[in-house]
């Protein structure tokens, strides 16, 4: 998905892929909540661990007036490699992650 938009967008020229991606898309732009009529999913909230220690005063602007990001990259990636692992495949990067389970 480009930034600042809802539209995934396909990353590869293979006709292939293409043909998968025309029968993902309409799922992938679903909503969650009406999703749950018709699939098994699964919504996972989480909150992440910071990359750094916290600084003492996170609350306050600094002499610029700016305040301090506090970044999650590390555990992000961490869950996102999990997540990868146990899915049958990613839908969208870092988004969604399908597994296929046999009956």
């Amino acid at each position: 998905m480009p930034p600042n938009s809802g539209d995934p967008v396909l990353s590869s020229k293979n006709i292939v892929h293409s043909q998968f991606a025309q029968y993902w898309k309409p799922i992938c732009m679903l909503d969650v909540n009406l999703c749950k009529k018709w699939m098994h999913t699964h919504r996972i909230n989480v909150i992440l661990e910071h990359d750094m220690p916290l600084p003492k005063h996170l609350h306050s602007a600094n002499t610029s007036g700016r305040y301090i990001n506090v970044q999650c990259r590390q555990s992000m990636s961490s869950l996102s490699v999990l997540l990868k692992e146990t899915s049958s495949f990613v839908l969208l990067e870092n988004h969604s992650y399908i597994k296929l389970l046999q009956k």
